[in-house]
C-alpha cells in the first residue's frame, strides 16, 4: 500500500534569490495572464449583462433588492414603456443566480485588478542587475 505524505508545509521557512531580471520576466508574464484574465471576466459580465438587457440603471436597482431580500430566487425590473398614449408597465425578472454571478466576476476583477498594479509597481522600480531576496510564496506566485 502506497504512503501519502503532505509535503505542503515543507520547504516554506526557505529564502531565494533571484536576479531581478528573472523576477521581471516572470512578473511581466504573469501580470500579462491576469490582464486577460480581467478581459474575460469583463466579457462574462458583459453576457450575462446583454442576455438579460441588465443596464446600468437595472444593476443599480438589482444590487438595492439583493440587499433588501438576499435570499429571494429572482429579482424583477418595472420599466414604464409609453406605447401611443398609455403607459404600460412591463417586468423584466432576473435571477438570483445571474446577479451573483456578476458580483462574483466583479469581486474577481478587481483583486485582479489590485494584484496587476502591485506587479506592475514592482516591475518599474525592481533593480534588474540585483539579487533579491523572495520567499516561498512569491516564488510559487510568479510560477518559478
Amino acid at each position: 500500500m502506497a504512503v501519502f505524505r503532505d509535503i505542503s508545509h515543507m520547504f516554506t521557512s526557505f529564502k531565494y534569490f533571484k536576479r531581478g531580471s528573472v523576477i521581471i520576466k516572470k512578473a511581466t508574464i504573469k501580470c500579462c495572464a491576469i490582464e486577460a484574465k480581467i478581459k474575460v471576466r469583463n466579457h462574462r459580465v458583459e453576457d450575462i449583462r446583454k442576455q438579460y438587457d441588465i443596464t446600468d440603471a437595472d444593476l443599480v436597482e438589482l444590487y438595492r433588492q439583493k440587499q433588501q431580500n438576499s435570499g429571494a430566487s429572482t429579482y424583477t425590473l418595472t420599466s414604464n414603456s409609453a406605447s401611443g398614449k398609455k403607459t404600460q408597465p412591463s417586468e423584466k425578472v432576473i435571477p438570483a443566480g445571474a446577479i451573483a454571478n456578476i458580483d462574483t466576476e466583479l469581486a474577481a476583477i478587481t483583486n485582479e485588478k489590485n494584484q496587476a498594479e502591485h506587479l506592475s509597481l514592482m516591475i518599474r522600480n525592481l533593480d534588474p542587475k540585483k539579487t533579491h531576496e523572495i520567499d516561498f510564496s512569491e516564488l510559487e506566485f510568479l510560477g518559478f
